[in-house]
């Protein structure tokens, strides 16, 4: 249920390093949000702010303070998180006490190349980390995606 404050449910958790509070921004949760990107309708709120709170955990950031997330199975294969098959999340940063909220990005081959969505030192600190590999992060600096798979 919405909360008074936010556009969408509150998560009762805060992520494990920052204590940053989060909420399910209902317009990225509607299908009918048309020109807004959707995170997948299968993956659970526990699921979206695991994403949120590993990006916290492994400040996977860029200077102006937004974190970025992927999403990967048990096995460390990344997934589409988004219903365009985006495989990266952007929490914009959020002034304190207010809780953040995400979005998947757009899908990289419709993104100019002038502005690419995930900072390049926010991937190189997913690969430092084990999240991408080398291939992986040069796929995704050239606006490409890392993983084909089918929804």
């Amino acid at each position: 249920m919405p909360d008074e404050e936010y556009s969408g449910p509150l998560w009762d958790k805060t992520t494990c390093r920052s204590g940053h509070g989060y909420f399910f921004y209902d317009k990225h949760h509607t299908p009918n949000h048309v020109d807004d990107a959707q995170w997948l309708p299968s993956l659970s709120h526990a699921d979206e702010f695991a994403i949120f709170n590993q990006a916290d955990i492994h400040i996977i950031e860029d200077a102006k303070g937004n974190l970025f997330g992927i999403r990967r199975s048990p096995d460390g294969i990344v997934l589409p998180l988004g219903t365009e098959l985006q495989e990266v999340a952007e929490f914009p940063y959020t002034r304190p006490p207010r809780a953040w909220h995400g979005y998947p990005l757009r899908p990289l081959l419709r993104i100019d190349r002038k502005h690419l969505p995930v900072p390049r030192a926010a991937l190189r600190r997913m690969e430092e980390i084990g999240w991408i590999t080398a291939n992986q992060r040069r796929r995704l600096s050239g606006g490409k995606h890392i993983c084909v798979q089918e929804l």
